[in-house]
């Protein structure tokens, strides 16, 4: 459980300098691999950096990712870690403020003895008010 926390802190760090070689070294490179984001659906390694990592969070000049609440299910050589997470950060076009929140679910699998993210599922906030989350 240890290790796949420290893949999470790695993806939170990835993310947060988009430091594009750090990430590949946690995602596991594969056609495969696939990427459920604020923005569309990614599948394939090359197309998550294009299209999440440099389309939506190189809008920004700086990010700062939270996440909160982790919770860890190990089944041999596949794991689902899922967490909630704020989100800070700020546009390189104008400089204002973009501050959302969120939970995310990703996938695991262990590729050579190590943990390699596959898939992650990235989601709002829960809706529970009177005839909303259907």
């Amino acid at each position: 459980m240890k290790e796949l926390l420290e893949m999470v802190d790695l993806y939170v760090q990835a993310v947060n300098e988009l430091d594009l070689d750090l990430a590949r070294k946690i995602w596991y490179d594969s056609a495969e691999t696939s990427f459920v984001h604020p923005r569309g659906y990614s599948r394939g390694l090359e197309n998550i950096f294009a299209e999440f990592y440099h389309g939506t969070m190189g809008l920004f000049k700086t990010r700062e990712l939270r996440p909160r609440d982790i919770d860890v299910l190990v089944n041999g050589d596949s794991a689902l870690v899922f967490f909630y997470w704020n989100f800070t950060a700020y546009f390189k076009e104008d400089g204002s403020r973009h501050d959302t929140e969120g939970r995310e679910t990703q996938y695991f699998i262990k590729v050579n003895g190590a943990w390699k993210l596959a898939n992650v599922h990235y989601s709002g906030m829960p809706v529970t008010g009177d005839r909303e989350g259907f």
